[in-house]
């Protein structure tokens, strides 16, 4: 209640425009960084989501294979061989796609050594089993297909470890997107509160004060133009207690 009576008219309107309006800014800026983050959140979310059904995706194309093979094995068939060959090609497509997504994300960059381990391992089993498929040897194929065995052990222990670790890097952003959505309520709400109290304040001060020196202004100056004694003076520094003394100088005087 003590911004005026030492500020003049014209810097209390100014000093309430101006407040306003600077919260505004100020509330929009942490509005807005906290809108940037939460879409942060949702294209990180969204690259964890793409690692996790690009491994997904690899991994059944490594089964599909084996199982491929094993069935060229049974049959003989040209068309199954065929099949086989095609879902190396596309496992050799992701491979190199799977590898990039790993290594540009900190929290699966580890993964990525053993993930070309068995990468190496499993090429040289199936590159066996295709030799004792076409050569018929009994101790090639069985050579071949433990290779390939243990392989497929080693890639499900690798996708079990990429799960554990993009779930846990999920968790993060999903802590992390709670966070932020708490920040914006927290931010709208004080907004919300702050606009009201500002206006209720404002409101009050220009009652009490502004309001008061108007209306005390015009009776003293209809009480000098007829002649009758002026009431209290308006107290101040600003511009209505000027005119007011004004008012009370010539009211003595005449």
């Amino acid at each position: 209640m003590g911004l005026q009576p030492n500020l003049k008219f014209s810097q209390q309107i100014l000093l309430f425009l101006s407040l306003p309006v600077v919260f505004q800014i100020v509330f929009v800026c942490l509005l807005t960084s906290n809108l940037a983050e939460l879409v942060d959140c949702n294209k990180t979310e969204a690259a964890v989501t793409d690692v996790m059904m690009a491994a997904n995706n690899f991994f059944a194309n490594i089964a599909s294979g084996a199982g491929s093979q094993i069935l060229y094995k049974k049959t003989g068939d040209e068309l199954d061989k065929k099949a086989f060959a095609g879902t190396l090609s596309a496992f050799s497509e992701e491979e190199l796609r799977l590898r990039d997504m790993l290594q540009s994300r900190p929290s699966t960059a580890r993964q990525v050594k053993p993930f070309e381990e068995m990468l190496l391992s499993l090429k040289e089993a199936f590159k066996k089993g295709i030799k004792a498929l076409d050569s018929q040897d009994r101790i090639d194929e069985a050579v071949a297909f433990l290779q390939i065995r243990r392989s497929l052990n080693r890639a499900d222990s690798l996708v079990h470890d990429l799960r554990r670790v993009l779930g846990e890097e999920r968790q993060d952003i999903a802590n992390r997107q709670k966070a932020v959505l708490e920040r914006i309520y927290a931010t709208i709400v004080a907004g919300l509160a702050f606009n009201l109290s500002m206006t209720v304040i404002f409101v009050l001060i220009f009652e009490r004060k502004t309001a008061r020196g108007f209306a005390r202004l015009t009776d003293n100056i209809i009480a000098l133009g007829a002649g009758r004694k002026l009431s209290g003076r308006v107290e101040g520094q600003y511009e209505l207690a000027a005119l007011d003394k004004v008012l009370h100088q010539v009211s003595d005087n005449l």
